[in-house]
């Protein structure tokens, strides 16, 4: 494949992510929906032009991310997580066969960014940590515990939204172009 057009690619990629990590600010679910799409966006690119283009993807729109999106919510959930796990996935599926290790990675992942995520917000971002408290119960573990369950939602939607992508849409988008 031609560096020009992985170039092409990688650019109007980037600059879609980054309009959809703006749109955070408009659209009132946008800040948990749109880094999940954004980062289906790279899932597509590891698969076009190869995941060390799609890190760098990643790593461009992380950035922009956090120093032009209002929603710096949004703009944490992309750089900490949801940008780069679909990435992560398509390496972690390919080199662990067994299903349980492999999820045992998943899980670690996510349990890892997910607390480092909840630090980062208060103690870097300085998110009250009462904020965080309702008639006086401590909600990041219960939050910690929805996160999970969200989170096997959103691998069993990328592995179908990857198997829907390879056998359908990428002929169709990218047949004439190669």
């Amino acid at each position: 494949m031609k560096s020009t057009f992985k170039i092409a690619l990688g650019g109007v990629m980037a600059a879609f992510c980054i309009v959809l990590m703006l749109l955070t600010a408009i659209v009132p679910i946008g800040s948990f929906a749109l880094p999940c799409i954004a980062g289906l966006i790279l899932l597509m690119v590891s698969y076009e032009v190869g995941i060390s283009w799609a890190i760098l993807i990643y790593a461009a729109v992380a950035i922009m991310s956090l120093l032009f999106v209002a929603d710096k919510e949004a703009a944490l959930l992309f750089t900490m997580f949801l940008g780069y796990y679909p990435i992560l996935k398509e390496f972690l599926d390919k080199k662990i066969r067994n299903k349980a290790i492999n999820y045992i990675v998943k899980f670690a992942v996510f349990n890892v960014c997910a607390v480092s995520g909840f630090f980062i917000g208060v103690y870097l971002l300085g998110i009250p940590k009462e904020g965080f408290e309702i008639n006086g119960i401590y909600l990041p573990w219960l939050f910690l515990i929805i996160g999970e369950v969200a989170f096997f939602i959103y691998e069993i939607c990328l592995s179908r939204i990857r198997v829907i992508y390879l056998t359908g849409f990428r002929d169709r988008i990218f047949h004439r172009i190669k």
